[in-house]
């Protein structure tokens, strides 16, 4: 079965690695209470974790030169944070 789970992502720790069932697809990301959220597909039947990297970075500071998957834009307040999931 199909169903959308949430990941929350902390801002403090700019690389964070997230373990969500295998093949999960990432569908956007948005603020929720004050904290970067990450929702996802994911199949429940799935038996395989995986740990996927994901990367937090402020508007005006350096990306990361890694292959990255841009996932969505979040705003907090007057800071705006970009998310990317690292490839490979």
């Amino acid at each position: 079965m199909k169903t959308i789970w949430k990941y929350q992502l902390a801002l403090v720790d700019h690389r964070q690695r997230v373990i969500m069932p295998a093949g999960a697809e990432v569908l956007s990301v948005a603020m929720q209470h004050g904290v970067p959220t990450l929702w996802a597909q994911v199949d429940t039947d799935t038996q395989s974790i995986c740990t996927r990297l994901f990367i937090v970075v402020g508007t005006g500071h350096a990306i990361p030169e890694v292959p990255l998957k841009f996932v969505g834009t979040v705003m907090d307040g007057p800071f705006v944070w970009h998310v990317f999931e690292a490839l490979g």
